[in-house]
């Protein structure tokens, strides 16, 4: 029986593109749960994507504690369990821009509100930027499974082994939270953005 733990603190710049990146302009199609009388859902609006060079380095701190065991009664076999903690601050992320008007009008984040540009006479959505940004955090827990067994063979008159190894993770939390306090767990669901 062998435990295992670890804990660091770890900082990212942006990189060119999430910096830098060209901004390019395109149209796609966007649902808007506002939507005025006559408004076709799925109508194409203006975004804009690309680097910002306002982001702020991530920093991170990870902790991890596990237990493996290697029983002498069965050579070959190991088996372990860890349980790991990503907590990022500030960290980088590009919303598409579905994804702004969900929040804005799911998650009540009036900080993603304020980017949907509307037209004052129609209200119909004009424009949303799609650049990076910091989010004030993201949180990954999960536990990570593994059970593996490897045996001496002799099939071909050689040394070989024979192995086979089986691995899971379960995720407990999947979140972020924005600036201004509105966390959105994403655990169990796959989001489309």
């Amino acid at each position: 029986v062998r435990l295992r733990g670890t804990y660091s603190h770890d900082t990212r710049a942006a990189n060119i593109a999430e910096r830098f990146d060209r901004t390019g302009g395109f149209t796609g199609p966007i649902n808007d749960p506002t939507a005025p009388p006559g408004w076709i859902q799925g109508t194409l609006v203006t975004t804009v994507s690309g680097g910002n060079p306002l982001v702020d380095p991530e920093e991170a701190d990870t902790f991890t504690a596990g237990i493996v065991y290697q029983p002498q009664w069965l050579p070959g076999l190991d088996m372990s369990v860890d349980w790991v903690s990503v907590s990022l601050e500030g960290a980088i992320e590009q919303l598409l821009a579905q994804r702004v008007v969900d929040l804005c009008y799911q998650e009540g984040d009036t900080e993603q509100c304020a980017k949907i540009i509307r037209d004052p006479t129609t209200q119909h959505i004009l424009f949303i930027p799609q650049l990076y940004e910091n989010q004030s955090e993201a949180k990954v827990e999960a536990i990570d499974a593994e059970i593996g067994y490897t045996r001496a063979i002799s099939i071909f008159g050689g040394n070989e082994r024979l192995g086979v190894r089986v691995m899971g993770t379960y995720l407990l939390e999947n979140s972020t939270t924005s600036a201004l306090g509105v966390k959105v767990d994403s655990t169990g669901s796959v989001i489309r953005q």
